[in-house]
């Protein structure tokens, strides 16, 4: 009747164990996919860096060739009679170009946030990279010692049965 009391209360401690060792392996999954969410926002982050630095070259070149169209109109205001036209199509052209550059200045300062943003990604990435570490070497430790103490109880369990 001990031995059976005995191995009653062993299967409850391993119970217990086992329900650790399933919310430990939860909290893991969670860590994984907070970290699998992190690395797909550091991607979009440094995609949308991408396309966004290709925009201000596409500017660039656009506030270069209309720098070139406002040097061209200047010199066609000085060959004209009726400079009218030209200073009005010049007048376009400088508010065309800038609001390019600051369309430009704009989209340089979405860059800088983009990449505080994606080291920031990256920091937090890297933490829970420790964190679900931490984690599985946690688990490992607990599953080991859940299976040394049931390893005992067997053992005492069927020296308690042989007895």
């Amino acid at each position: 009747q001990q031995a059976n009391q005995t191995l009653k209360s062993l299967r409850e401690e391993s119970l217990g164990y086992q329900q650790e060792l399933a919310k430990e392996k939860g909290t893991i999954i969670e860590n994984e996919s907070r970290l699998i969410t992190c690395q797909l926002q550091v991607r979009e982050a440094e995609q949308e860096k991408i396309e966004l630095a290709a925009q201000v070259k596409e500017l660039n070149a656009e506030v270069n060739s209309l720098r070139d169209a406002l040097a061209e109109m200047s010199d066609l205001q000085q060959e004209r009679r009726n400079y009218t036209l030209a200073e009005a199509v010049i007048k376009e052209l400088k508010e065309k170009t800038n609001k390019s550059e600051r369309k430009a200045i704009e989209l340089a300062e979405l860059n800088e946030k983009l990449d505080f943003q994606i080291n920031r990604l990256d920091i937090e990435n890297k933490d829970l990279m420790k964190n679900l570490e931490h984690e599985k070497n946690k688990f490992a430790s607990a599953q080991k010692q859940s299976l040394a103490e049931i390893a005992e109880w067997v053992e005492y369990t069927q020296k308690l049965e042989a007895d």
